[in-house]
């Protein structure tokens, strides 16, 4: 029966995904340095949060006051906010990478 060193198997994947997935995309030449689609993802979910932050402080949703209690385009606005949230976890992935360049 073949033996699973666990440790081993634990640094090799958290080699692979915060420093070798980034440097694979590099040496295939494609570019993750995406600032305008990263400051726009940023700024989608920086007004998501402000809205649940109002939805917990104040029982106040701005999304619904302003385009209606789910109508199509405030379903539209909470998928593009969920969206956006689900790329910036991509920024994870580099942003160890990004640490061990400066050091």
């Amino acid at each position: 029966m073949m033996e699973i060193d666990f440790m081993e198997f634990k640094h090799g994947l958290s080699e692979i995904l915060w420093n070798g997935f980034p440097s694979i995309l590099m040496e295939r030449g494609m570019n993750m340095n995406n600032k305008g689609l990263d400051y726009l993802a940023l700024t989608v979910a920086i007004i998501g949060a402000i809205n649940w932050g109002l939805i917990g402080f104040f029982s106040f949703d701005l999304v619904a006051f302003i385009f209606g209690n789910m109508s199509w385009l405030s379903r539209i606005i909470y998928a593009v906010v969920g969206i956006a949230g689900l790329y910036i976890i991509t920024f994870y992935m580099y942003a160890g990478g990004a640490a061990k360049e400066s050091q």
